[in-house]
């Protein structure tokens, strides 16, 4: 997962700033990207750290935070205490949070977060393991003969930019219930996205029981969690399921980034 675009989905909405801080390399390899998350309508600030793997430099983390200055230039750093800076921001208050995000664990996580606390900031880790439990942004519905030009370019794509998708290729594991994974992904995902296409609507078995799972989630929580893809299709195609013409979601006539970028909109903007 790209650590870094995943901070920006889950602080990029609701916050007014997401400044980004040079990273902090140690021999040359160590890499950790540290960012200020700035909200200015509840007053708060707090930090979010991205490294492919979390080791023993960990330790000069805390120090770190507090002692890089913001530069134009990205290739220059600047170690002077961020008290000794006179910037607006200095004075928004800091919640004492730290997120730090991790491909790769090295270390005790319990002893990290000690450690942090030392320093009276409470640090949450994100790692795998966070990741396998965090709820799917998306689950993609799609009928298996459009899965090779859609579905999966699809679920690699919105992948790519950092979320978290459930898609039936990548997901089921030998002796999982085909139906029982399909209603968990239908119930825990955030958005379902349904590929609506002349073979999606020819299927009489799972892709018809996929939509109508989808309509009544939507029709019971109130919400617009329903996202539909139009794949070679128009609204003559349509007859039998008309209610979907008025919802939003996407058109694969533009190629699949574009897609995504429409299904990312909605994302970003509810």
């Amino acid at each position: 997962m790209d650590l870094k675009k995943r901070i920006n989905i889950d602080f990029g909405r609701g916050h007014d700033s997401l400044s980004y801080q040079p990273s902090f390399k140690k021999s040359g390899y160590i890499d950790y990207s540290i960012f200020c998350v700035i909200n200015l309508d509840n007053y708060f600030q707090f930090n979010a750290i991205a490294t492919d793997n979390l080791d023993e430099n960990y330790k000069l983390l805390p120090q770190a935070i507090a002692g890089f200055e913001n530069t134009k230039d990205s290739k220059s750093k600047s170690i002077k205490p961020l008290s000794q800076i006179k910037e607006d921001f200095l004075n928004i208050p800091h919640t004492r949070n730290i997120y730090l995000y991790c491909n790769e664990l090295s270390v005790n996580a319990d002893e990290v977060v000690k450690y942090f606390l030392k320093y009276k900031f409470r640090l949450f880790i994100r790692s795998k393991e966070y990741f396998d439990k965090m709820k799917a942004d998306f689950f993609i519905s799609h009928d298996s003969n459009d899965k090779d030009e859609v579905a999966r370019p699809l679920y690699e794509e919105l992948s790519k930019r950092g979320y978290k998708v459930w898609y039936d290729e990548y997901s089921l594991n030998i002796g999982d219930s085909l139906t029982e994974s399909i209603e968990k992904g239908i119930t825990s995902c955030k958005y379902g996205i349904v590929i609506i296409s002349k073979n999606f609507l020819s299927n009489e078995k799972w892709a018809k029981s996929e939509l109508q799972s989808l309509k009544i989630k939507q029709i019971v929580k109130n919400s617009k969690s329903l996202l539909p893809v139009w794949h070679n299709i128009g609204p003559k195609d349509l007859e039998e399921n008309f209610w979907l013409l008025d919802k939003l979601g996407g058109n694969t006539d533009q190629g699949i980034k574009k897609l995504a970028d429409q299904l990312e909109k909605v994302y970003k903007t509810a």
